[in-house]
């Protein structure tokens, strides 16, 4: 058998999970590294005559001039974002985005600005109202944009005050076009899935050779690493399996490696398993399951029913002592009581 045979079958899962979670770690990566190494600013800070999309601000928000746009959930009919109007510093204002979470302070600030304008408070009383944001100026969508401009009675006002209406906004939380929850979650899964793919390529590229340093750690000294290669290099391999009458090698659920000696093989039988979705067959997958002396059970993944039948012949015809075949109380007996099935090793020709 060859030492990549299991690199072979689990390429897909390695490619799949190594693809995610680049994947999912480049879309966190940005808004990480701009929280972590930008130095954010605050509005009063920006240079309005430069460009500002993507700029990394932190600031104080100490006025809410108005609500010129909010999204509506269609199934509860309740808001899930608002947009509002705000000081952007040096006479210039800009557009402030809030989600469910943030509804609620931005829409106190804004009844406590109006308060303000209309001389009801003092600056002092409007203090405790002021919330301070984190967040990367984006440019407003046409739509957005449309709705921002309708606040300001745009084709009512002359170039220079137009000029001082920025196109933009910013999110609450949001750097580099995502929240610092979505940023948190999108890294774990990355980290997650990368981790899994490392594992799968790890395990593919070295599952042989500790398969076989493990067994030979344990064997008796009669079990000679020169007769352990020697097997390995010439006994024919039959669908993931290499057996004669002193060893079994076998690949293990696709990736992984087994070592053993045929007398260890307490039972066997063919497992086949019908898939659906939504209800409709698509397909069905086909393994030999084998049980071994340590209550454990190991998995060959076969192609098909005809494969497993080959399997289960080649394993009978050097474990005599297995049983072959699966019923529940088999099963039962296997779970429940270990010991009385073990006296029970015959070679069973029941069903499989």
């Amino acid at each position: 058998m060859s030492k990549y045979k299991g690199l072979k079958s689990s390429w897909f899962l390695i490619v799949l999970f190594l693809g995610i979670g680049i994947f999912m770690l480049g879309n966190s990566g940005k808004s990480l590294f701009t929280r972590a190494f930008s130095q954010p600013v605050t509005l009063d800070e920006l240079d309005y005559s430069g460009e500002i999309e993507g700029t990394y601000v932190r600031t104080t928000v100490y006025g809410i001039y108005g609500a010129y746009s909010e999204t509506v959930s269609s199934k509860t009919n309740s808001v899930k974002a608002r947009e509002y109007v705000i000081d952007a510093g040096d006479y210039h204002y800009i557009s402030l985005k809030a989600r469910s979470g943030d509804l609620k302070k931005a829409d106190a600030l804004m009844d406590a600005s109006f308060d303000y304008l209309d001389g009801k408070i003092d600056s002092e009383a409007l203090e405790p109202y002021q919330f301070e944001i984190t967040g990367t100026i984006q440019p407003l969508s046409s739509k957005s944009l449309q709705y921002y401009h309708e606040f300001f009675d745009w084709y009512q006002l002359d170039d220079e005050v137009k000029e001082s209406i920025l196109p933009y906004y910013v999110e609450i939380g949001e750097v580099a076009g995502m929240d610092n929850g979505t940023m948190w979650g999108l890294f774990a899964i990355g980290v997650a899935a990368t981790g899994l793919g490392m594992f799968f390529l790890y395990n593919s590229l070295t599952g042989y050779e500790r398969a076989v340093r493990k067994f030979l750690k344990s064997a008796p000294d009669s079990r000679s690493e020169e007769r352990v290669r020697d097997f390995l290099s010439h006994t024919q391999e039959l669908h993931g399996l290499q057996i004669d009458r002193n060893f079994l090698f076998m690949l293990v659920g696709g990736a992984g490696y087994y070592l053993d000696l045929p007398d260890h093989v307490v039972w066997m039988y063919k497992r086949i398993t019908s898939h659906r979705y939504n209800g409709i067959p698509t397909g069905k997958t086909y393994g030999v399951n084998i049980s071994f002396a340590d209550h454990k059970q190991r998995e060959i993944t076969v192609k098909n029913e005809q494969q497993a039948d080959e399997v289960i012949q080649a394993l009978s015809s050097y474990c005599p002592k297995a049983i072959a075949g699966y019923s529940k109380d088999l099963d039962n007996l296997y779970q429940k009581n270990y010991n009385q099935f073990l006296e029970l090793r015959y070679n069973q020709a029941g069903q499989s």
